[in-house]
């Protein structure tokens, strides 16, 4: 009952959300091998506090957990940050794990919080007069410079994403790498 009331929870936020699922082929490995190696990369190379394995079905060999990536970046010459509140999901099979990254809001550093959906759509200065009107919102920067900066923010966005996935992959594909 406890794993069903889970699902439920997470489900809305997984159908809405969902922004990339891939499945990667890693011959030769076990399915319990693949989920042992994905637990010990996500406690290992993630900061405390960062992640928070929501769902763990063994039986299942499903993952399911929800961080916090802090990215910092430069606008105007000043060094900024924003905390993208991510969950991702891992599903390992015989030999492949499938992942699915579900990014669910990006909040900057002064509080101001948005949906990725909003967040992608500000990236062009048609969308970023869209997302103003329609919040009412008034502009601190023209929106060059807003969408210029937005577009740099979101590579480095699924940059980072990217990376998360890429690191994870090597980790389960090479086992674990020890550097006494």
């Amino acid at each position: 009952m406890k794993k069903f009331i889970c699902f439920l929870i997470f489900l809305p936020v997984f159908a809405i959300a969902q922004q990339r699922s891939e499945v990667i082929e890693l011959t030769g490995k076990s399915s319990t091998e693949l989920y042992r190696s994905a637990k010990e990369y996500l406690v290992l190379n993630t900061k405390p506090g960062n992640l928070f394995i929501q769902i763990d079905n063994p039986d299942e060999q499903k993952i399911i957990s929800t961080g916090v990536k802090n990215i910092t970046f430069s606008l105007q010459n000043y060094p900024t940050y924003i905390d993208v509140n991510y969950a991702i999901s891992l599903q390992f099979k015989e030999g492949e794990y499938e992942y699915s990254v579900f990014i669910k809001s990006i909040k900057y550093e002064d509080g101001f919080e948005i949906s990725y959906d909003d967040f992608k759509s500000i990236t062009t200065k048609e969308g970023w007069q869209s997302y103003l009107k329609k919040t009412g919102l008034k502009p601190v920067f023209n929106k060059n410079v807003a969408t210029e900066g937005n577009r740099k923010v979101y590579a480095l966005l699924k940059k980072n994403i990217d990376g998360l996935i890429s690191d994870l992959t090597s980790y389960l594909r090479n086992g674990k790498q020890i550097n006494w």
